[in-house]
């Protein structure tokens, strides 16, 4: 708005000094009269003049104060992208470990029923198996052997299972705290 009424402004004193000039005096009187008409308009149109740079130099530096701030609102729209991906990438975590958690949930599980059903099986049979019993119960050398295998993979199958259940319940926790860190 300040812009076209100072280009209005230039415009008329522009016209009312191209209309004065041609003006041609009767008298001394009437010239110094002219002259002085011409000086005030000079005067106008310089003080318009400078009206006119003063509002452009403000356009300029709003102009600038534009661009600075839309720099600014890039930049923090970039971060926002950033932290938008980020977030992405720790809920895409997040859902991976819950996976995890659940299949270590489930194998814990199963083995604690493998061993619960074990231990009922001990109780029912005494509570004591005598491997002993189980080895001096052979029919022949090879009978022998063949229960001292079954024995000692017996043995063996429950250290693994008991080991591998130990192994999955700390891994199930060190799941559990990184879950806890990405939240």
């Amino acid at each position: 708005m300040k812009k076209s009424f100072l280009l209005a402004i230039v415009m008329i004193v522009g016209f009312m000094s191209s209309s004065i000039i041609p003006v041609q005096a009767e008298t001394a009187d009437d010239l110094e009269e002219i002259r002085d008409q011409r000086s005030d308009v000079k005067t106008e149109l310089s003080d318009s003049e400078q009206q006119v740079a003063s509002v452009l130099e403000e356009l300029e530096q709003l102009k600038s104060e534009i661009a600075s701030k839309e720099n600014e609102l890039e930049e923090k729209q970039q971060d926002i992208d950033e932290t938008d991906q980020q977030i992405d990438a720790l809920l895409d975590d997040i859902v991976v470990l819950e996976d995890e958690m659940e299949e270590l949930e489930e194998k814990i599980e199963e083995r604690f029923e493998i061993l619960q059903d074990r231990m009922v099986a001990v109780q029912q049979s005494g509570g004591d198996i005598n491997y002993l019993e189980v080895l001096f119960g052979a029919q022949s050398f090879e009978d022998f052997i063949s229960r001292a295998n079954a024995v000692n993979k017996i043995a063996d199958s429950d250290a693994k299972l008991i080991e591998q259940q130990e192994t999955d319940i700390a891994s199930l926790e060190d799941k559990q705290k990184e879950e806890t860190e990405k939240m």
